[in-house]
């Protein structure tokens, strides 16, 4: 292989001129692992087939002047330094029948390289072809590689572009994340949502704005990824105005959502879609099988659908749903659920039916809202478009601002939320098991750690991993950074490493490398929202 390294470094560092375009990229570079002691796999997919391969590290992200455009595609551009080809560092390989190849690249177990950044980038090379502007052909992306630990939260290397709680993010098809909405507080007061979105790319770990914002500023609202790629963004609330009541003088007042958009991935616009029947906010949005959105439930806020307080939040529940067709684009009310439902959770199960637990349901008494802590859950039926009873949760055990996970067996865990009272909401630390064969509940180990308004996100591997929150009254949260486990294969919790920073109201999620990524929420002390964004390596 010296002869091939000898040859290839001299024509890297040969001076090229730009020949006119002639063929678009094609080629990808993604990765998994990036944690000391054990090794990173850079995949690169649709290359040439059969031809030799190069992998360039760097340690910087820059534009490159070597192979600027040789093989006259304008994707194959050089965007990673030459600081460590200069000193003979890179990787050869071949790609097979399919023009893929992987590498396997060893990191080594020293502390002292935690949060460094490594960037690769990888291109085709056919030696054979009578001039340079043949050798090269089929650059990929570039992707980055920050070295962590395992079990080890990170910054990324850029936090989210304005500070969001109660917003959404939506892994897309192809791996990025799209960051809806938000405003700048926790719930009990959910005003100053921002009509802003970003697009979280995992090959150069930054953010960057949608090329326009959503057509309303949006918080406490659901995004819904389709079949086809685009995102489904459902109501929510909007900025808000300031209160014209004078012994309020620095009171916003937000105003609750029917309409609905969509985000079309091809062009990074936003788009109107059909509106619901009602205002929604703190509702659930699912994918069905068949390409259709369940929404369930949500507060309309009062009679003039505003949300001056978490009162109007919680007096407000609606039993009502329906469903958004994308044949149509339009929303068509469904039969009521048995009863009323805000902040609860709602899950795909493996039939094709949906498992909607807990929340806050309202009862009137006298002509009295009366909130309460639901244990009932329901189980929706797409092929008859109705709603059944389904197993309830133990009494004293509702909750809402939760997660519910469905696990590699097709069981749905629920752990932790806010309960008790309504006049004394606290978090707590109860878990259940749902089992669909048996439409029952089965109580397990509690938290560690009480915590409402908490992440949950399924690792590969099967394990959940719950994230940060909130414990205190949910007027005056104190946002934690603590983690742990639940492993389904002994159903027990363990403790996980704490985030850089405590989040509440944050969004979590796995990504295809199998990493998480993790943004915004409330944080410390008084939850108010943040840009921070972190990555966990399981």
């Amino acid at each position: 292989m010296g002869w091939m390294r000898t040859r290839l470094l001299s024509a890297l560092l040969a001076t090229a001129a730009s020949v006119p375009p002639a063929h678009a990229q094609v080629a990808s570079l993604s990765s998994t692992g990036d944690a000391i002691g054990t090794t990173a796999t850079l995949a690169y997919s649709g290359g040439l087939a059969s031809r030799p391969l190069a992998l360039l590290p760097s340690t910087v992200l820059q534009a490159n002047p070597l192979l600027v455009a040789l093989s006259g595609d304008p994707g194959d551009v050089l965007a990673v330094g030459p600081d460590l080809l200069l000193l003979g560092i890179f990787f050869l390989g071949a790609t097979d029948p399919s023009g893929g190849a992987s590498f396997a690249i060893p990191i080594p177990n020293d502390a002292a390289l935690l949060d460094a950044a490594l960037h690769f980038q990888a291109f085709g090379i056919d030696l054979a072809a009578p001039t340079p502007a043949g050798w090269f052909a089929a650059f990929s992306n570039t992707r980055v590689v920050t070295i962590n630990a395992a079990d080890r939260w990170q910054a990324t290397p850029s936090p989210l572009l304005v500070t969001r709680a109660l917003h959404q993010a939506s892994l897309l098809q192809d791996g990025r994340v799209l960051v809806t909405g938000g405003g700048p507080v926790l719930l009990a007061d959910p005003w100053g949502a921002v009509a802003t979105c970003e697009i979280y790319d995992p090959n150069t770990e930054t953010h960057a704005f949608t090329p326009v914002p959503m057509t309303t500023s949006r918080a406490f609202h659901t995004a819904t990824v389709l079949q086809d790629g685009r995102v489904l963004v459902v109501g929510g609330v909007d900025h808000g105005f300031l209160s014209p009541t004078p012994t309020e003088p620095n009171n916003y007042v937000t105003n609750a959502l029917a309409s609905a958009e969509i985000w079309n991935p091809a062009t990074g616009l936003f788009s109107a879609t059909g509106s619901m029947s009602v205002s929604r906010a703190g509702h659930t949005a699912t994918l069905l099988p068949d390409g259709r959105v369940l929404v369930t439930g949500g507060t309309k806020g009062n009679a003039s659908n505003q949300i001056d307080n978490i009162v109007d939040i919680l007096n407000n529940a609606l039993a009502s749903a329906e469903i958004w067709n994308p044949a149509t684009g339009l929303f068509v009310p469904l039969p009521n659920m048995s009863q009323s439902k805000v902040g609860h959770a709602a899950v795909l199960l493996d039939d094709g039916d949906v498992l909607v637990v807990s929340g806050v349901a309202v009862t009137i008494i006298i002509g009295i809202p009366v909130p309460s802590f639901s244990t009932v859950c329901q189980r929706f039926h797409p092929a008859t478009n109705t709603f059944s009873a389904t197993g309830s949760l133990p009494t004293n055990q509702g909750r809402a601002l939760f997660p519910a996970v469905k696990l590699l067996d097709g069981k749905v865990l629920v752990a932790g939320g806010t309960g008790g009272s309504p006049l004394n909401i606290q978090p707590i630390g109860d878990a259940r098991l749902f089992d669909p064969a048996t439409n029952l509940w089965s109580p397990l180990p509690p938290l560690q750690q009480v915590r409402g308004t908490h992440a949950a996100t399924r690792l590969a591997d099967g394990r959940v991993l719950v994230s940060g929150g909130a414990i205190g009254a949910i007027t005056a949260p104190q946002p934690i950074a603590s983690c742990e486990f639940f492993d389904p294969a002994t159903g027990l919790w363990s403790a996980a490493g704490a985030l850089v920073e405590p989040h509440a109201t944050h969004v979590a999620l796995r990504l295809p490398d199998g990493t998480v990524y993790l943004s915004g929420g409330g944080g410390a002390p008084s939850g108010v929202a943040i840009a921070a964004a972190n990555s966990y390596s399981p």
